[in-house]
């Protein structure tokens, strides 16, 4: 129906999701003559103990963007948890993470991630899920709240998830 489809687009010039030539937006944004570099680095010795590093370094600037480091481990294939930290340089955010995973039932997995900023003392981010895992495809079910006052990031969503797993999974 045009109507439907017309009050959404009004709806969303309102909202600010939809640039406006005159207002600052999408179309607005700033160039760069170079994208970040992205690296990710993952040590899995024979224990059950594993080291995630990832970070981008931003080559116009010079300085690295955005930096994250996770040390996980596990017992057998029941139960896992993760500590880390991560920080962004461009959001001027930094914060601690928290990983735990315990296996339910054969193949069903439950999960929780949570980002805390330490500086100001709240939770960012609450992520639990559930996981249904085969030898060759997984589908998740996340649940994600962000402590935001930012209007267009909504504070809760429901997502599914569907993935070809393609070599053996550390979940």
């Amino acid at each position: 129906d045009t109507v439907d489809q017309l009050s959404q687009v009004i709806y969303a010039v309102k909202e600010g999701r939809v640039p406006i030539p005159d207002r600052p937006g999408f179309s607005k944004a700033t160039e760069r003559q170079f994208a970040n570099i992205v690296g990710r680095m993952s040590i899995m010795p024979p224990w059950p103990l594993s080291l995630d590093l990832s970070g981008s370094f931003n080559p116009d600037a010079g300085d690295v963007d955005t930096g994250n480091a996770t040390l996980r481990t596990s017992y057998e294939d029941v139960a896992s948890f993760g500590l880390g930290y991560t920080f962004s340089r461009g959001a001027n955010q930094e914060a601690w993470i928290a990983e735990l995973g315990l296996t339910i039932l054969e193949g069903t997995r439950l999960t929780y991630l949570g980002r805390y900023d330490a500086e100001r003392g709240l939770f960012l981010e609450n992520t639990v899920g559930l996981i249904y895992q085969t030898c060759c495809w997984a589908i998740n079910l996340i649940y994600t709240h962000r402590d935001t006052d930012n209007p267009s990031d909504p504070k809760n969503s429901v997502w599914v998830n569907f993935e070809l797993l393609t070599a053996p999974s550390r979940r």
